[in-house]
């Protein structure tokens, strides 16, 4: 290939990117053995006057968004509430009968993220996120009729969208 252009194609300064006239394209070796004719490959182009480019870095690829920097915890509803398990929850408490406070690890940058409870018992009960803040989630829990109850087992899930 004869090359009417050329620029280095990594950062090392070891591999050549060349172009012929009619737009054609080979990355190669700077050295490469097989392209030492005086016409063909970069060294015959560098030879014959041409100059090769500087690298150029690629434009770094767009992060999409996405969800991040949440927490789950998993804990008893009855007092005295015990975590179960938890990710970036530091704590629970019961702050009344039905209602509970869970507090994340590490602040969120604003109130503006997703809380999600979920309840596991074996009466039916509704959970409403009732107060978010950067630093806890209150959960209150009702039977149908709005009676504040203590299920068995509380599920939070807190997640934001990320744009970084």
């Amino acid at each position: 290939m004869i090359y009417e252009r050329a620029r280095f194609a990594n950062a090392e300064r070891t591999q050549v990117i060349g172009w012929d006239a009619e737009g054609n394209s080979e990355t190669v070796p700077a050295d490469h053995t097989i392209f030492r004719l005086d016409n063909d490959g970069p060294v015959a182009f560098v030879r014959n006057g041409g100059t090769i480019q500087p690298y150029v870095a690629p434009e770094p690829a767009p992060v999409p968004p996405h969800l991040n920097h949440g927490g789950l915890v998993r804990f008893t509803g009855v007092a005295p509430s015990t975590v179960l398990e938890a990710i970036r929850m530091v704590s629970v408490t019961r702050v009344a009968k039905g209602r509970y406070r869970a507090a994340h690890e590490n602040p969120m940058p604003s109130d503006q993220y997703s809380a999600t409870p979920a309840i596991f018992d074996a009466n039916p009960r509704i959970a409403r996120i009732t107060a978010r803040t950067e630093t806890y989630v209150e959960i209150r829990v009702t039977d149908l009729s709005g009676t504040a109850q203590d299920p068995a087992e509380i599920m939070l899930k807190t997640e934001r969208v990320v744009y970084s």
